[in-house]
């Protein structure tokens, strides 16, 4: 297949001789790109919407809808996991969202449609509004966060996440603090494909001490370390939990930073690891903390 970015006829009528010209056409379709791929996304949630909804008929009115609701999301979950060749966390995921697309943000859901957001982001926003249980509410949020990112441009995965944040907390106060003391401290693992996540829930206070401690060990490399800050991070906690010794890839026998032991031939999963939290503040006596997650 010819390189449309080299073919000597141009992209678009336009002229590659002009270099210029010619990243502005590829930018261009990178962006077209990105547009129909959040646009494939909604399409498919709304694949599997429609599978869950069928899966589950018959079942409104009876004493265990909500059993057999769960089972269907499950089932279609396993499916689409099984095509997609991804895992069955991932799949449940899937279908989980499309849940959400359908029925509670159904105008968020359009941004994903039009390509104004990505569907990492929609997936964000899902988060954000978990902990909001009254329908009218939510489709006041939903209306809010629609509306101030389709005129926001460019939305990246903290503007979705913080844009969700903001009224939820404005919407819903007092379900984001029913939420935050209902949060337990715990450890979640998942697995997808060639890639592992592990999901760390403990005290805000924990969390801003351990991220501020995991990017201050990542900066501690030389300037011809390979890796990006993210992945040094991840490299950071998974040092600190086995007991490893992290440091520079660079090779060089002059690096004054401490390299890593050799590892075994073996390729090892990708990682990464990012962090977030709650304001730390000093619970009232008898009441437990807020909890944030830390992921690596």
């Amino acid at each position: 297949m010819t390189n449309p970015s080299i073919d000597a006829a141009g992209v678009g009528g336009v002229d590659t001789s002009d270099a210029a010209a010619q990243d502005l056409a590829d930018i261009t379709a990178v962006a077209e790109i990105a547009r129909q791929e959040s646009h494939l996304a909604w399409l498919r949630l709304g694949h599997l919407y429609a599978m869950q909804r069928r899966r589950a008929a018959g079942s409104a009115g009876d004493v265990e809808s909500a059993r057999l609701l769960a089972d269907a999301t499950a089932i279609v979950g396993a499916e689409a996991a099984i095509v997609q060749a991804v895992s069955k966390d991932t799949g449940i995921r899937q279908v989980t969202l499309a849940v959400e697309a359908s029925e509670r943000l159904p105008q968020t859901a359009r941004l994903l449609r039009d390509g104004v957001i990505s569907a990492r982001a929609f997936g964000a926003i899902v988060l954000q509004c978990g902990a909001v249980t009254d329908a009218a509410l939510m489709a006041a949020i939903d209306a809010e966060i629609a509306q101030d990112l389709r005129g926001h441009g460019a939305v990246s995965m903290s503007v979705a996440e913080q844009t969700a944040r903001r009224f939820v907390a404005e919407y819903d106060a007092d379900g984001v603090r029913d939420k935050r003391r209902a949060n337990t401290p715990g450890v979640t693992i998942a697995h997808d494909v060639d890639q592992s996540a592990l999901t760390v829930a403990t005290r805000a206070e924990d969390v801003t001490l351990m991220d501020k401690a995991t990017r201050a060990r990542a900066a501690r490399v030389c300037e011809a370390d390979s890796r990006t800050v993210g992945q040094r991070r991840a490299d950071v906690v998974v040092a600190a939990v086995l007991g490893t010794r992290f440091g520079c890839d660079c090779g060089r026998d002059d690096c004054r930073h401490v390299r890593p032991r050799k590892r075994s031939g073996r390729s090892s999963p990708r990682s990464s690891c990012t962090s977030s939290s709650t304001r730390p503040h000093c619970p009232a006596a008898g009441t437990r903390p807020p909890i944030s997650t830390v992921s690596a």
